[in-house]
């Protein structure tokens, strides 16, 4: 009977490591479900891509071309120099822009991801549109009283 008993708490100790290992390897670790990634070349890209790479990097350096593979899809990767801009591509196989990150070359921060196909803001631009602060407006902290309004009429 006392066997029996260290039989069953035998297993009953194996069975969440039995569980956990089963289910662990239905889940693989996240650094093998990451892209594969490989350099390519130019003649290497399919013609959707290559012609899409074309005609973004119209008059740019082209400085690296990647090609990814993840859950079976492909993907191509293609960073352009023009300058001190550096743009990122995300280009899938059917020649589709995904994503695309503007920033300033040599800048440490993460890229930006603000534009998007077909977006015509400019990334760095720090002006403000509605920007409603008047030039003789009242410093903050100044406990000078506000002139009253006088009622407009419709």
């Amino acid at each position: 009977m006392k066997n029996l008993s260290h039989i069953l708490f035998g297993i009953a100790l194996a069975a969440p490591l039995t569980i956990t290992t089963a289910v662990q390897a239905d889940n693989p670790p996240p650094s093998s479900m990451n892209a594969d990634k490989q350099d390519v070349t130019m003649d290497q890209l399919p013609k959707a891509v290559k012609t899409t790479v074309q005609r973004e990097s119209k008059g740019k350096n082209v400085e690296s071309m990647k090609k990814s593979t993840k859950n079976g899809a492909v993907a191509y990767e293609v960073k352009i120099v023009d300058g001190t801009k550096e743009t990122t591509l995300d280009i899938a196989n059917d020649g589709k822009v995904r994503d695309r990150q503007v920033r300033t070359a040599g800048d440490t921060s993460s890229p930006s991801n603000d534009t998007k196909p077909g977006d015509t803001t400019k990334p760095n631009d720090t002006t403000k549109p509605n920007d409603s602060t008047k030039p003789n407006a009242t410093p903050p902290g100044d406990t000078k009283p506000s002139d009253p309004q006088p009622p407009r009429n419709p």
